[in-house]
Parts: C-alpha cells; sequence; structure tokens
C-alpha cells in the first residue's frame, strides 16, 4: 500500500468533488435544453397543425426552417 500525504489526498478528493460537481452541472444543464428543444417541437407541430406558415413558426420557435419543413413531411398523411 502506498503512502499518500494527507495534504495530497486533500488536494485529489477537493479535485474529484470539483469534477463530479462540474459533471452534474453540465448534466442538468444538458437536460434543460433538451426539454426546452422538445417544448420548442411540440409548439411547432400544434402551429403547423393550425396552418401556420414555416418562416412564422420559425420565427417564433426559434427552430430552423429546415427541421420544421422536415416536422411538416412527418405530418401530412401518406
Amino acid at each position: 500500500m502506498e503512502y499518500v500525504p494527507i495534504w495530497e489526498r486533500d488536494i485529489l478528493d477537493e479535485g474529484m468533488q470539483q469534477g463530479m460537481q462540474q459533471g452534474m452541472q453540465q448534466g442538468v444543464q444538458q437536460g434543460i435544453e433538451k426539454g426546452a428543444n422538445k417544448e420548442k417541437l411540440r409548439t411547432a407541430k400544434l402551429m403547423l397543425e393550425d396552418g401556420l406558415p414555416i418562416e412564422t413558426i420559425a420565427k417564433y420557435t426559434g427552430l430552423p426552417v429546415d427541421q420544421i419543413k422536415k416536422l411538416k413531411k412527418k405530418q401530412q398523411p401518406h
């Protein structure tokens, strides 16, 4: 078993705690962004159902026009 001075162990523990905290914060942020994007898509689908122009939907949801066009294609009956 290798001896590690207390001060070195404390530094390692602190670094590990900081790393874990940063990882959790990134995970929370990604979850928030994913949820916001999901809500934008839901809103865009509803706007398409109401017949609003793609450009208007893009303006109010912040979604790219190409993505809205894909949503529209998926909603059209085959």
